[in-house]
């Protein structure tokens, strides 16, 4: 569903990494998840997602489970109720899944957008008139699929020229810094809005981030936060978590 085998590599033209973060829903996961207030506009909404899972259509299954990512932590105590309610194999699997990517999101926070910056060339005004004087476009040598980047439309060779509003510096190095730092002032679910030079149009998008998993995580440091080792301390947190809370007696039961 979210997931995606991203190509490996660390490094500041391939991703921006942010340092974990504390969760937005400043709960520890020790139940109180469960308990936060839902109007009656929102569970209603809840509930209509939920029901899409199921649906024959993949498409609409695929909708729901994105949308149902967004709402994050909120979602959690009816899609628990709809978990242990029911024995359909899709419906459960996307709503661990759903879980999963919102629980590892929550304690990690590791901002992902899924493209390759040319660092080897961020063009400027006299290669491009519409970049304003004092300012550089970052070019983008790759997009990766299954992305923030890629569900935004955004595409090899697409030059960013600002980001919510504003322009990057003249500098091309520190141009690609100051991406990577608006990045990770968003963490995963942060929206960006990004300007885009395309051939002959100019255009806004707007990218939802998640954070980098599978194996680009796993080769090597950020500073001195080891990611694959934060990765797998909160993947043992949340099987832990899973258990208590999602699972029934008889699935918790060892065979």
């Amino acid at each position: 569903m979210l997931c995606a085998g991203f190509v490996a590599g660390l490094g500041r033209s391939l991703l921006a990494l942010a340092e974990p973060k504390q969760n937005p829903a400043n709960t520890a996961f020790d139940g109180e998840e469960f308990r936060l207030p839902l109007d009656g506009s929102a569970a209603a909404e809840i509930d209509r997602l939920i029901a899409m899972l199921g649906s024959p259509r993949f498409v609409e299954r695929e909708e729901a489970s994105i949308q149902l990512w967004e709402i994050g932590i909120p979602a959690f105590a009816k899609l628990r109720e709809a978990y242990q309610a029911t024995q359909d194999f899709e419906v459960r699997s996307r709503i661990e899944a759903i879980v999963r990517e919102v629980f590892m999101d929550s304690l990690v926070s590791f901002g992902f957008l899924g493209i390759q910056q040319n660092t080897q060339f961020t063009p400027g005004p006299e290669n491009d008139a519409r970049i304003p004087r004092g300012h550089v476009g970052i070019m983008l040598q790759n997009v990766f699929p299954d992305t923030g980047a890629a569900r935004a439309g955004l595409q090899r060779g697409d030059i960013v020229l600002a980001v919510d509003g504003q322009l990057f510096s003249a500098d091309g190095v520190r141009a690609v810094d100051e991406f990577g730092t608006r990045i990770r002032e968003r963490g995963p679910r942060g929206r960006l809005r990004l300007r885009v030079l395309r051939g002959n149009r100019d255009f806004e998008v707007v990218a939802t981030l998640t954070r980098p998993k599978g194996l680009v995580v796993r080769q090597g440091m950020l500073g001195r936060v080891n990611i694959a080792d934060v990765l797998y301390k909160a993947e043992w947190q949340f099987n832990v978590w899973w258990a208590k809370h999602f699972q029934t007696s008889e699935e918790a039961a060892p065979q």
